[in-house]
């Protein structure tokens, strides 16, 4: 019979086969598949008032389902879901890429010391990654500051600029208002930070030797 300390050893290898990881990756890559109006309009039903699935949950648990888009800190809360939803793919093959990189006995050798499953995550998982978690920390503020179509298409910046980002503000200064020299500001303003992310990134790369 298998003793209750080889269970986890075994839930380990389940969950670093080759089929199980196939079948994450596939998962994980669904939403760079649809375009950035797309993701804003299935995000816009999700949270519609009137028939969106998320106020039908909230309204199955006995909670009146809340109007997302005429609510400053409501619309923003659902940009973050959408935006994270459509930047997730990157961050999870980063993540996933390195808790692959992980000695399995590493994890077997916390197990035979009695270590619990959070332990074995703070203690040995989360170290062991660090380069990965730091790279998606960047890859995620990166997108951030130049991401346009998924909160132009889901809030066009709104309620009250609520959902107001840089690159929503150089799109209007540029084409809409036609401020050339105020746009071209903005630009250089998100340059230097898209400059100061790449100085972190390479920072990164070389503590760790990424790509050697």
């Amino acid at each position: 019979a298998t003793s209750p300390r080889a269970r986890p050893s075994a839930t380990h290898n389940y969950f670093r086969s080759a089929n199980f990881l196939r079948f994450l990756r596939g998962v994980t890559i669904v939403p760079y598949l649809v375009s950035g109006v797309a993701t804003a309009v299935m995000f816009r039903l999700l949270f519609n008032e009137e028939f969106g699935q998320v106020n039908r949950t909230l309204e199955f648990f006995g909670i009146e389902g809340p109007s997302w888009f005429a609510s400053p800190i409501l619309a923003m809360v659902a940009t973050i879901i959408a935006q994270v939803w459509s930047d997730l793919p990157l961050a999870v093959l980063l993540l996933l890429g390195g808790l692959q990189t992980i000695d399995p006995s590493l994890l077997d050798a916390a197990d035979v010391d009695g270590a619990s499953g959070w332990h074995r995550a703070w203690k040995v998982s989360i170290p062991l990654i660090a380069p990965q978690l730091a790279l998606a920390t960047v890859w995620f503020s990166y997108s951030t500051l130049t991401s346009l179509g998924v909160v132009l298409a889901l809030t066009g910046g709104g309620p009250v600029d609520a959902t107001r980002i840089l690159p929503i503000t150089l799109y209007e200064t540029a084409f809409l208002d036609l401020r050339t020299h105020e746009a071209l500001a903005i630009a250089i303003v998100i340059l230097a930070f898209n400059a100061v992310l790449t100085l972190g990134y390479v920072g990164i790369s070389r503590r760790y030797d990424i790509g050697n």
